[in-house]
């Protein structure tokens, strides 16, 4: 026979009476949160200890002037130096705060961060631009580059460009690269109104798209100078892109072609076979005034015979060409005068013409144009030809085995760019791979404020 089960309420305790909830809820101390557990008391003592020691600590960086408990990390290695100076960056730090930021005018003593466009409107104010903290942040540590900003720094202006179009700067002509003045002049077909990125709808670079062509006013055939069996001074040679383009100790550009270190080998500005001297690559003025005292004091009173000389004219070896306009002979016989006549044709006329656009034959000392040969093609951007020096340089300028013309611009289009600069080769494609914010024709080059002592934190 089944026992049959009772439920709690009806349960009998030992002592006989029925086990209720009522009887059960007796049985607990409801005054038990009065009293402290041992556990909670020691949890208390713990929480207040800790308390105390890190309001100790606090006093104690306070009183040594240790800031170093409020860094945020490791500066980058350019500000390396101002890592026990916080107050450089952060007016007011000299008692420590963990919340005091930089502010512009802490940056702008060492950097003067020239306002990218001036008729850029940033935060509906023309000429506005985000604080310096905005794009560069820093301490994260010794291998970060402040100058490598997010493209999304960039894209929330180029994302949907605005400026105020009557403070717009006149459009370039071809000739900025040789001024002075900011580089960032609006295109002649006017700025794009949405970039993203360089992969994704980036425009044409503005030498291409605008069919710009070289303003050097020099005569130079590629083609030509990267033939096959050319002869030079130690007979047949094959000429080299780096026999005449070099970079610069950066590794950024190429230094400027000279005729001494790069033409001379192979076209020299001889003019009399008697004479061992060298016309100088100088002013028309120059070279007049030298082959007639070179022709004047070697022939001497030898009027019959021109001397070979036995040591370099010492105007060369003084570097004082230009003197020889005011020095040099006027009235020479009419024999030497012709010789003089003859040895300037030949360099004028021809050996000159080689290279240069001379004006003014006619007259008696012609005019060369500056060569005016651009040094930075790309003004608005930056490169690294070091970073590329594992490519051949046909790979990136093909058109140059085949260019016949000066004015032919020989530089890359974006495509070909775009054959690395992408997500699935890898190469870098940010903004700031090519492009920098600040206007570097408006950079100050200094002498700056500060004193060593107050760099130095002394």
């Amino acid at each position: 026979m089944k026992r049959r089960e009772q439920s709690p309420e009806h349960s009998i305790t030992k002592r006989g009476k029925k086990k209720t909830s009522r009887l059960i809820a007796e049985r607990i101390d409801i005054d038990y949160f009065k009293r402290l557990h041992p556990f909670r008391k020691r949890k208390r003592l713990l929480s207040v200890g800790a308390l105390a020691l890190a309001a100790a600590a606090l006093l104690i960086y306070a009183l040594t002037g240790d800031s170093s408990l409020y860094s945020g990390g490791p500066l980058s290695a350019p500000h390396a130096f101002l890592e026990d100076n916080c107050r450089m960056c952060h007016p007011g730090a000299e008692f420590g705060s963990f919340w005091l930021s930089t502010t512009d005018q802490a940056c702008e003593q060492c950097h003067t961060g020239p306002t990218h466009h001036t008729n850029q409107i940033f935060q509906d104010q023309i000429g506005a631009q985000p604080p310096c903290s905005d794009c560069h942040s820093e301490h994260r540590g010794r291998q970060l580059q402040l100058s490598q900003v997010s493209d999304v720094n960039c894209i929330q202006c180029h994302e949907s460009l605005h400026f105020d179009s009557t403070l717009t700067p006149p459009a370039s002509s071809s000739s900025d690269s040789d001024k002075k003045t900011s580089v960032f002049q609006r295109p002649a077909a006017g700025y794009a109104s949405s970039i993203t990125s360089f992969e994704r709808d980036h425009p044409e670079f503005r030498l291409l798209s605008e069919r710009r062509t070289d303003p050097a006013q020099i005569k130079l055939n590629h083609e030509i100078h990267l033939r096959a069996g050319l002869t030079g001074p130690q007979g047949v040679v094959q000429l080299q892109c780096k026999d005449c383009h070099v970079w610069d100790s950066r590794g950024s550009y190429m230094l400027p072609v000279g005729y001494e270190a790069h033409c001379q080998s192979c076209h020299p500005l001889a003019f009399d076979e008697r004479i061992l001297e060298e016309a100088p690559h100088e002013d028309p003025e120059v070279v007049e005034a030298f082959v007639r005292t070179l022709f004047f004091e070697y022939a001497g009173d030898r009027p019959n015979e021109l001397r070979r000389p036995q040591t370099p004219h010492p105007a060369r070896q003084l570097s004082s060409l230009k003197k020889l306009v005011e020095e040099a002979p006027q009235d020479l016989p009419g024999w030497l005068q012709k010789e003089v006549d003859s040895a300037l044709a030949l360099l004028f006329e021809e050996k000159c013409q080689e290279c240069h656009q001379m004006t003014g034959l006619e007259a008696p000392i012609p005019t060369v144009p500056s060569p005016a040969i651009p040094a930075i093609w790309f003004s608005h951007s930056r490169f690294q030809h070091d970073a590329h020096r594992m490519l051949n340089c046909l790979s990136c300028h093909p058109q140059v085995s085949r260019s016949t013309q000066t004015q032919e611009v020989l530089i890359p289009g974006r495509d070909l760019c775009l054959q690395c600069h992408n997500a699935s080769v890898g190469a870098p494609a940010a903004c700031a791979t090519c492009h920098r914010y600040h206007d570097p024709f408006l950079e100050e080059q200094g002498p700056g404020v500060l004193t060593l002592e107050e760099v130095i934190g002394e």
